[in-house]
């Protein structure tokens, strides 16, 4: 008798820990009609086929927030598994002078800078 098994495909996603001069970093909302609406998170994507973790990085902020970014230092990977997807979140940081441009909501989601280790959303 063969098994079935429901396999979840591992879904990559690049996310920005971005700095401004005060040393706060961004949280972005996500926005309504995706899971966890309403949730603060470090905002970025889903990488789309062939494309590196930092290119779906520059482009999901320019996207999103209207920020381009220019350049982002690789801090760690972590895998999660949500109830609708397993995911591997490959985190980048960006400091103050690494991107320029004024944000944007450009998918109806919030943001706010927040300071390390006292958030407040």
């Amino acid at each position: 008798m063969m098994q079935e098994q429901n396999e979840i495909k591992t879904v990559d996603v690049a996310a920005g820990i971005v700095f401004n001069a005060q040393g706060q970093c961004l949280l972005s909302s996500r926005p309504q009609g995706k899971p966890y609406a309403g949730y603060w998170e470090f905002a970025g994507g889903k990488l789309e086929r062939g494309e590196t973790a930092l290119a779906a990085l520059q482009r999901e902020w320019r996207e999103e927030l209207g920020v381009e970014i220019t350049r982002a230092t690789p801090w760690l990977c972590k895998r999660h598994a949500y109830e609708h997807a397993h995911v591997r979140i490959w985190f980048f940081r960006v400091a103050a002078g690494d991107w320029h441009g004024e944000l944007q909501a450009k998918e109806g989601q919030r943001w706010a800078w927040q300071t390390v280790g006292r958030f407040d959303v």
